[in-house]
């Protein structure tokens, strides 16, 4: 999830303008960042590029897996992960919004 506030057009009725955010400065809402940690890191040097892939799909409890693959292109080294979106370990710690 971006840190950028997504805006929302208001209905004709109404004047505001409503922000969302998943920035861990503002106020708490049903979306959140997660990270998205690699199973091994990952060492690249200055100048080196990195590439890889973020796929999501569906699983049976209602929620996704993330699955991330990163490569270091002048390497080949590689890591990556299959991550449960539910799983609160990855999420972005409350205390920061204290």
């Amino acid at each position: 999830m971006s840190q950028q506030g997504t805006r929302a057009s208001p209905p004709r009725h109404l004047s505001a303008t409503v922000w969302f955010s998943t920035a861990p400065t503002e106020p708490l809402t049903h979306w959140y960042q997660v990270r998205c940690l690699l199973q091994t890191p990952l060492f690249a040097k200055l100048g080196q590029t990195l590439s890889g892939t973020v796929l999501m799909t569906t699983n049976k409890r209602h929620s996704y897996d993330i699955h991330i693959t990163a490569t270091v292109d002048e390497s080949g080294f590689r890591s990556g992960n299959i991550l449960d979106l539910k799983n609160p370990f990855f999420r972005m710690p409350t205390w920061l919004h204290d």
